[in-house]
């Protein structure tokens, strides 16, 4: 069961990670003048769900990694993608208009989660 919630954390984390991305991107199209796919920043359904989204992920993540340290599941020595995960779920609180910082946390938490939990036992 253990192996399944870090998985899942570590497709969340995926997930969340491209929603990042594709917001960052927007953001960088409204700066520099282009028309972004969704304006984010602006008040509209579109705006509400992207948030929304992004919000029920971050806490889903928080959850299941809070979850995952607690129980002590994992060891010490391979929690530093979960730890990163819950940072990169929470940075979006200070970083609201720099979405690429969370997003590289996330692409780290990831590939650390996978690498200490899934290629280290192989």
């Amino acid at each position: 069961m253990n192996k399944s919630l870090i998985k899942s954390v570590f497709i969340l984390t995926i997930i969340q990670a491209i929603i990042y991305l594709f917001g960052f991107g927007n953001w960088a199209a409204s700066v520099s003048g282009w028309k972004p796919w969704l304006n984010i920043y602006e008040s509209g359904f579109g705006t509400i769900m992207f948030w929304s989204i992004l919000g029920c992920l971050s806490i889903v993540i928080v959850v299941l990694s809070i979850y995952i340290i607690s129980t002590k599941s994992v060891p010490k020595s391979d929690r530093l993608g979960i730890f990163l995960a819950i940072v990169g779920a929470l940075l979006p609180i200070v970083l609201i208009f720099f979405l690429i910082l969370p997003a590289t946390v996330m692409i780290l938490a990831a590939i650390f989660i996978n690498y200490l939990n899934f290629k280290k036992d192989k």
